[in-house]
């Protein structure tokens, strides 16, 4: 009987606080930024295959704080990195440990594509207090609007009432997650960073 190999992923790490400012963008979109959704291509790396589906995976701001070490054979590290992060917004990181939820699904099922099982090892530098969530389609589109209601003063009573409405009204207490959720046209491929940004090889 021919068994395939299994694909050993190492998924969290830890976390440290931002080191670095992300520069400013633009409102156009160069081409290079949307490169990454066509593909693999011929790629024979499975690890490398996969990854670069994984990396399309939905991420808290866009900020795509993942990284791949493959540096181990037949092994992937995925880490955190610190320049990406967003400690005002996001102090408890929350939102960083969704992300790389979304990650490493969109990796697990890129290496049954292949015809691999991905063998996910949470936290195997140490325990992190987290809570898995399970977020599957449903055929609606999402806006998050957290982060325009935090960051300008003009939404302030906004932020206020949704706060007093979900009961975060005393000191520490926050809303994380506010979103709108409905029935919306097709949006253009968000900008990813290439593939060979991401590894550690």
């Amino acid at each position: 009987m021919l068994v395939r190999t299994f694909l050993k992923v190492l998924g969290g790490a830890i976390i440290l606080p931002a080191t670095a400012a992300l520069p400013g963008c633009s409102s156009a979109i160069p081409t290079e930024a949307t490169i990454s959704w066509r593909g693999p291509g011929a790629e024979t790396d499975v690890r490398r295959w996969v990854l670069s589906y994984a990396l399309l995976a939905p991420h808290s701001y866009n900020l795509q704080s993942c990284i791949a070490d493959i540096r181990q054979p037949e092994e992937i590290v995925l880490r955190c990195d610190p320049s990406r992060l967003l400690p005002e917004t996001d102090p408890y990181s929350r939102q960083i440990m969704m992300s790389h939820g979304t990650f490493l699904e969109l990796l697990d099922l890129a290496a049954r594509e292949r015809g691999f099982k991905a063998d996910i090892e949470l936290f195997p530098e140490g325990s992190v207090d987290a809570e898995r969530l399970d977020a599957r389609p449903v055929g609606v589109a999402m806006q998050p609007l957290q982060q325009a209601l935090q960051e300008y003063p003009e939404q302030q009573a906004n932020h206020q009432a949704i706060r007093q409405n979900c009961g975060a009204t005393h000191l520490g207490q926050t809303v994380q997650m506010w979103a709108r959720v409905g029935y919306a046209p097709e949006v253009p491929a968000a900008p990813r960073r290439p593939l060979v940004d991401i590894l550690r090889a």
